[in-house]
This record gives C-alpha cells, sequence and structure tokens, in this order.
C-alpha cells in the first residue's frame, strides 16, 4: 500500500499528515499537538529546542530564538545565535522543524 506524506511548512506553525488512498489522518507532535510551532531556542548551555517548548521559552531567550525565519528563506540572511555564536540560515532552521516533525 503506498502512503503519501503532506507537509505544511508554515511561517508560524508546521504540520504533517499522511494520505494512504482513502483517509487523511493529521500526525500528531510529540506534544499530540496537531501543529507545531515554527520555532527554534538555544538555551546558554547550548541545550536546542524545537516546536513548543521553544516558542514558550523564546521570551526568555529572545537573542538565542528563531521565529518566524521561513519568511527569510531564499536570502542571504542568517538567523544568529549568540548563545553558541553561530548562524544559521532559515533553510538549516526549517530542518530541525522537519526533523521534529518526522520524528
Amino acid at each position: 500500500m503506498k502512503y503519501y506524506i503532506g507537509i505544511d511548512l508554515g511561517t508560524t506553525n508546521s504540520s504533517i499528515a499522511s494520505f494512504d488512498g482513502e483517509n487523511v489522518r493529521i500526525l500528531k507532535s510529540p506534544e499530540q499537538n496537531d501543529v507545531t510551532p515554527s520555532a527554534i531556542v538555544i538555551d546558554k548551555r547550548g541545550n536546542k529546542y524545537v516546536g513548543k517548548r521553544a516558542y514558550d521559552i523564546a521570551p526568555i531567550y529572545p537573542d538565542n530564538s528563531a521565529l518566524l525565519f521561513k519568511r527569510l528563506m531564499g536570502s542571504n540572511t542568517k538567523i544568529k545565535f549568540s548563545n553558541i555564536n553561530d548562524e544559521k540560515t532559515p533553510e538549516e532552521c526549517s530542518a530541525e522543524v522537519l526533523k521534529v516533525l518526522f520524528g
């Protein structure tokens, strides 16, 4: 049986669904939600958070948060994470969200 996967990589939220030819099923996030916030945070210890947890703690680490990075895809703009002295492209940030969705 063939399965098809659909991804909504959104600016604010992302989700993933499967289709088996008859039924569409929205796959749950690790927190058991239908959507996952498109957010990444790296804390002062270098721990990476993606999704709802990242969205919730983003105000605590404003210089180490990536929100709304989807708008920057295709540009040369880098997202800076000063805690770990690193930069990521919007595409790399999107890949982190996709890893959580597929996990």
